[in-house]
């Protein structure tokens, strides 16, 4: 966005939690939201709409525990996904993948992060953060999960609501599929991977947010910024 500084961008991260532990219902489900947003003490002049970017919004899946069944939860989005995941957790004791995955994925902790939301706010779409936004937001999950994941089949019922005409689901899961690709995520069974601890994923995640933060850095130095445009609208990614 034009005139602010990117290198006031910080992050928040936020997870749910029952009042009292014991009564957590969904021990092996645990909700994350990555935001990012514009340092106050560095951004006086903006309203609290601009100062919001976007937020990146995660659910921890346990390898090693039971799952609730998606009807109970209330998300029957995530079905299809719980059950992915069911398909490829070898062994629930201790979180091994099937062999063909433990072997490609780098060693780590028996979890899952899965991607059901990446949003930028209005003032923030034309500046090219979808994949600067969830490449910070996933180097904050490499403490407790191995592995992250995408649902980007273009006919979940989530996207079916948010997309009616086909067209525009097959477009949009294009341009999701290739920010994926160029952000590290590898194409697997419909679904797309990133093996988190994998020390190359984690250093092109280190490039993806510095190569923006210098291109806008240099842009706002020349007294201009440049700004791109997609063939899709610019709202926000929903993974069922």
């Amino acid at each position: 966005m034009d005139g602010v500084d990117p290198l006031a961008i910080a992050s928040r991260v936020e997870h749910d939690r029952w009042l009292l532990p014991v009564t957590d219902p969904y021990p092996a489900l645990t909700p994350w939201r990555i935001t990012a947003y514009v340092d106050r003490s560095l951004a006086r002049n903006l309203d609290i709409v601009q100062r919001e970017v976007g937020h990146v919004s995660l659910l921890q899946v346990d390898l090693r525990r039971d799952w609730p069944d998606s009807a109970e939860l209330a998300l029957p989005e995530l079905g299809a996904t719980l059950d992915f995941l069911a398909e490829i957790a070898a062994d629930p004791t201790t979180g091994r993948l099937i062999d063909e995955l433990e072997s490609a994925l780098s060693p780590g902790p028996a979890a899952a992060v899965v991607v059901r939301e990446i949003k930028l706010e209005f003032a923030w779409r034309e500046d090219d953060l979808y994949a600067p936004l969830l490449s910070a937001a996933l180097d904050a999950c490499t403490s407790f999960a191995r592995v992250a994941l995408v649902n980007t089949d273009p006919h979940t019922d989530v996207r079916r609501r948010r997309f009616p005409d086909p067209s525009d689901r097959e477009r949009l899961a294009t341009v999701e599929a290739d920010m994926l690709e160029n952000a590290g995520f590898g194409e697997y069974r419909g679904y797309h991977l990133a093996s988190l601890t994998d020390p190359a994923y984690r250093a092109l995640n280190t490039e993806i947010v510095l190569s923006w933060l210098l291109e806008r850095l240099t842009t706002r130095r020349a007294g201009r910024m440049v700004t791109h445009h997609d063939s899709v609208s610019k709202a926000r990614w929903y993974s069922g």
